[in-house]
């Protein structure tokens, strides 16, 4: 499914530094059974302000990682699904922030004589 159109933005002034950089919204990943499971995994990283002490990253709401320096990012296996990416820096300041979350999906592997003719993904 393609980015809805006319989508704005808006980021408060205290999360301005604070931001995911990957993966792109709605991405859609596939994976194949011509790489090892457990090697096909995306990347996760942050642009974060100067005062930050670590980044914990949630897939759907659940914690992935803690990062406790640069260059703030995490490395996740696959998993088939859609799902939804925030991260929340820890600053020295005892204070927290929270990223916009982003959206995107894995699915599984489809042998092209069982794709469908019009290319969705399901």
């Amino acid at each position: 499914m393609p980015p809805p159109i006319n989508v704005q933005t808006t980021v408060s002034s205290n999360q301005s530094d604070f931001r995911l950089l990957l993966p792109d919204p709605y991405t859609v990943y596939q994976l194949t059974p011509v790489t090892p499971f457990d090697t096909q995994k995306i990347r996760f990283s942050v642009s974060v302000p100067p005062e930050t002490t670590s980044v914990t990253y949630y897939i759907d709401d659940q914690p992935v990682e803690t990062v406790r320096s640069e260059p703030w990012s995490s490395w996740w296996a696959l998993t088939p699904g859609i799902h939804q990416l925030k991260a929340v820096a820890a600053l020295a300041d005892n204070k927290t922030e929270t990223s916009a979350p982003v959206t995107f999906s894995v699915v599984s592997f489809v042998p092209p004589d069982e794709q469908s003719p019009s290319g969705e993904v399901k």
